[in-house]
């Protein structure tokens, strides 16, 4: 990764970054692992609410206490697999598939969602994603998902209303997709 402030005397450097995409893919793997995905994105916006450059807080320990105050230690394993993760070479592994992945899909900014062939621009809240992937939806709203409907809910209740209407998610599609 190139250096933030384009400046190797100073501040962080593109080790820094690399190691948070480590950490990151790590805790999106845990997270998977234990059946909780959308704990990645409560971890996301800690992260991005406490962690800064700006404010000499883009290390592991802010990571690692971001990732502690929105429940990871109840993920199977809690911070003793997080750390596992980060000192194995499985995760090189996973850093090497996501730029492959990146280069695959002519993505220059990581993390990135593609919708309808496009590349999502806007905040990386549960709440801001849900609407866009459902905004998709548009021609055919008739067979929108039913999580579509949680688009509107107030943060303290989104995930909640997601876990409760997301099973659908994956069985309709744009009018003829199964």
């Amino acid at each position: 990764a190139p250096d933030p402030e384009e400046d190797e005397e100073k501040g962080y450097d593109g080790i820094d970054v690399v190691m948070e995409n480590k950490r990151q893919i790590c805790i999106f793997k845990q997270a998977n692992a234990s059946a909780e995905p959308w704990f990645w994105w409560d971890f996301v916006q800690k992260f991005d609410t406490e962690c800064s450059m700006t404010k000499s807080t883009y290390d592991e320990e802010c990571s690692e206490r971001a990732f502690l105050d929105v429940g990871g230690n109840k993920l199977g394993g809690g911070l003793a697999t997080l750390r596992s993760c980060m000192s194995s070479n499985e995760s090189i592994t996973y850093l090497a598939e996501e730029v492959q992945a990146q280069m695959k899909s002519d993505i220059v900014i990581l993390p990135s969602i593609i919708i309808e062939g496009h590349q999502y621009r806007g905040a990386l809240h549960a709440g801001s994603v849900l609407k866009a992937l459902c905004a998709a939806f548009y021609k055919d709203y008739d067979n929108q998902p039913s999580v579509c409907s949680c688009s509107d809910q107030p943060d303290s209740q989104l995930m909640q209303c997601i876990s409760e209407n997301g099973n659908d998610v994956c069985k309709k599609g744009k009018a003829g997709d199964v």
